[in-house]
């Protein structure tokens, strides 16, 4: 990890240490640096600074997710899931990312999305750092392929300048973290399987925004020693891992049970990562006005059966505004492109009969034992 222009902090299973820059050929730019730090006792940030600590989720496993999440910043690999934090007014969604900034000591950067900001995006996350895709709450055309494309490795080509025909090449190098009270974009198929969610309520008490700020830097030298402790033994972790964690970015669940097995919490760890992992596919389900009636439908009735058009006419019941969305054709298309999320929330059911129509079945996950199926 970088300390100011002219140190680094060298993190390695043997120990953490204050080196010079350029130390084992690692040499960060000037300016393109955190800010100096100290290496001192190690004080967890997300037990001592209220921005962290006072988390308010609606699930147990979600602020354990975003400390992986957070604790995995310096690791930097290709793939970076990028984290949704959603939740009403006040439930301190973009503050929370702020707060990392000013706990690494990045310049904080935080883009609008709107239509005309697609092309600010590249150039944003090519710098590196934590770019915060702010109040993502209205449908933007070029958010979920773009968002996707970056979550993998993606990149994007530029022409340097419009005089000539030289191109550049800006990759997502910075990690992602949106924030939404309405993240109707989640409804993307393809995007929903590459993110991870943190469902967040609103935050009590009325700490200054001032005051969060001071706290993180009263305990940042003690917060940062402890994340390079962690990962020092994270590092050093060569134990087995569980499978099947992150089906999208597998190397990063892999090193964060080890940041969790670090904190002496790798069984909530493991619960964290595989909650998320089914929690992507409800994400997905509940922002589309396909899948939110059915579901609805499924958990009224238990169980419905039906080719396209049946079902159709049963989702008119639900929500009459889906008249155009729910001819035979749309919504057979619909729901082979929701199919693998509607399986991880679901009972779901595929058939063709002899004259190859389709008929498909969805019944809740917890019916009684003695519930004879299909």
């Amino acid at each position: 990890m970088s300390n100011g222009d002219g140190q680094l902090v060298r993190i390695s299973p043997d120990g953490v240490s204050l080196e010079d820059n350029g130390t084992d050929g690692i040499l960060f730019a000037a300016g393109q640096t955190l800010f100096k730090w100290d290496l001192v006792e190690a004080a967890d940030p997300f037990e001592s600074c209220a921005a962290f600590g006072g988390m308010a989720t609606e699930a147990d496993h979600g602020k354990d997710l975003f400390h992986l999440w957070a604790y995995s910043l310096p690791t930097a690999p290709a793939s970076k899931p990028p984290i949704v934090m959603t939740g009403c007014v006040g439930s301190g969604k973009t503050r929370t990312l702020k707060g990392l900034t000013e706990l690494f000591g990045i310049p904080w950067v935080a883009l609008k999305v709107e239509e005309k900001t697609e092309s600010d995006f590249w150039p944003a996350v090519n710098a590196g750092g934590l770019l915060t895709l702010d109040n993502a709450d209205t449908r933007t055309r070029w958010l979920p392929d773009v968002l996707a494309n970056a979550a993998t490795d993606g990149c994007a080509s530029r022409r340097r300048l419009y005089t000539d025909s030289e191109n550049i090449v800006l990759r997502a190098n910075s990690w992602i973290g949106v924030t939404s009270a309405n993240p109707t974009f989640g409804n993307d198929p393809g995007l929903a399987d590459r993110v991870m969610i943190v469902r967040l309520l609103r935050r009590t008490g009325e700490t200054a925004d001032s005051e969060l700020s001071a706290e993180i830097a009263r305990n940042r030298n003690a917060g940062l020693s402890h994340l390079a402790q962690t990962l020092r033994a994270a590092l050093a972790d060569k134990g087995p891992v569980p499978s099947g964690l992150n089906s999208r970015h597998p190397d990063f669940a892999r090193f964060a049970v080890r940041i969790g097995r670090a904190l002496g919490k790798e069984d909530r760890a493991v619960a964290a990562l595989r909650a998320a992992e089914k929690d992507k596919s409800a994400f997905c389900l509940e922002n589309d006005s396909i899948a939110s009636a059915l579901l609805a439908l499924v958990q009224r009735d238990g169980r419905v059966s039906g080719t396209a058009g049946e079902l159709g006419r049963q989702l008119l019941g639900i929500d009459p505004d889906l008249e155009n969305q729910v001819t035979p054709k749309r919504l057979s298309k619909r729901l082979l492109s929701l199919w693998p999320h509607l399986e991880q929330v679901v009972k779901a059911k595929r058939e063709e009969d002899r004259n190859h129509v389709s008929r498909y079945s969805f019944r809740t996950q917890d019916q009684p034992a003695g519930y004879a199926g299909y």
